[in-house]
């Protein structure tokens, strides 16, 4: 009988341990769920509506040529520089309610499929990754959707992770 209770006994601690870390895992996961809805409307301050100009860099061809060997000079040919089209961005409806489905979609000309993208969003002067990532497709284009709480003018652009490229800024009035 003494090992048949140390046997139970056992069975409950091992229970018990399992159920400590199902719900500890349940808890991490409703803990992390939350602080995500809380980050994306940690601030109820309305933006200021302003049109920034994109912050695209672009770079300048350089060649390095070895100095010409012969006493005549070689006529020099400066490389052409194609203008790019411009990386384009649109957001349907420009006004919403707080959590409506906000769709943005442009392309970014140049760049090939599967580019990853960022969506960002104005926040006290500076821009701060809005928690939406995506890729370009065929001929750089994108679709995306955002939703937000965050009641005034909401600025929204899309840039190319990793390089200087972005989108123009759309302006979503929300409340």
């Amino acid at each position: 009988m003494h090992r048949e209770d140390l046997s139970n006994r056992r069975r409950l601690w091992i229970a018990g341990g399992i159920g400590l870390v199902v719900a500890g895992t349940m808890l991490a996961i409703f803990v992390s769920l939350i602080g995500g809805t809380v980050m994306q409307v940690r601030s109820a301050d309305p933006v200021t509506a302003q049109q920034e100009l994109p912050q695209e860099l672009t770079p300048v061809p350089t060649t390095s040529e070895p100095p010409p060997t012969s006493a005549t000079p070689s006529p020099t040919t400066r490389p052409s520089r194609t203008p790019q089209r411009q990386p384009t961005l649109t957001a349907t409806p420009e006004q919403a309610a707080a959590y409506d489905r906000i769709d943005l979609s442009g392309s970014f000309p140049g760049l090939p499929a599967g580019t990853p993208l960022q969506v960002q969003r104005r926040e006290g002067g500076s821009w701060v990754a809005f928690p939406v990532s995506l890729q370009t497709g065929a001929g750089g284009e994108f679709t995306t959707y955002v939703e937000t709480g965050r009641l005034g003018a909401n600025l929204f652009r899309v840039t190319a992770t990793g390089s200087a490229r972005s989108t123009a800024t759309v302006t979503v009035q929300i409340g």
